[in-house]
């Protein structure tokens, strides 16, 4: 279920420039239809700047990759 999500997120955010801060990164996923559950969990994110995607989903709990 993990690699689900991770995917989801990767593909949300996959044209995204980084570094991008929280806030950059809920208006984006709201620009790219993400779904309320996906905003909220974003919404939660630390107020920091993340270098990648690969920072984004990590900071939500979830691995690339593993299934």
């Amino acid at each position: 279920m993990a690699n689900v999500e991770s995917t989801r997120i990767e593909d949300c955010l996959k044209d995204m420039k980084f570094p991008a801060n929280r806030a950059e990164i809920v208006a984006w996923a709201q620009r790219q239809g993400a779904d309320d559950q996906m905003v909220s969990q974003m919404r939660r994110l630390s107020d920091k700047s993340y270098n990648s995607v690969s920072d984004v989903v990590r900071a939500m709990g979830f691995n690339q990759g593993q299934s």
